[in-house]
């Protein structure tokens, strides 16, 4: 059985693939004493995953395989919590984004929705 030689299921494998290497080869560094601490992956990890929901969400967005929101919610949950964690702004005053996110969602949805033709 040939496999099918598709982007759009490869991008997001690739890139959780390429992450674990640089993650493995971080803790490797730091278990060998080469890594100050300020660069352990495990330190850099704490204070930048939103960073890994960011760019999971922009790859569910170039390479969609179900009409759905899912890589906007990455992106737009990913980036609140990023600036939260680095101060920028405060969860407490900025969840009305996600109201406004669900509103603009479902807009589009109902946009993007194929009409069906009606019988009569």
């Amino acid at each position: 059985m040939e496999r099918e030689n598709d982007a759009g299921t490869q991008a997001p494998q690739v890139f959780l693939g390429a992450v674990l290497v640089v993650i493995g080869g971080g803790l490797l560094l730091a278990r060998l004493g080469l890594l100050p601490l300020h660069l352990h992956p495990v330190h850099i990890f704490l204070h930048f995953w939103p960073l890994v929901m960011i760019a999971l969400g922009v790859l569910f967005l170039a390479f969609p395989r179900r009409r759905d929101m899912g890589g906007a919610w990455l992106v737009l949950g990913g980036t609140l919590l990023f600036a939260h964690m680095q101060g920028l702004m405060s969860l407490q005053r900025s969840w009305p984004l996600f109201v406004i996110a669900s509103g603009v969602a479902i807009v589009f949805n109902a946009l993007r929705r194929p009409e069906t033709p009606r019988e009569g």
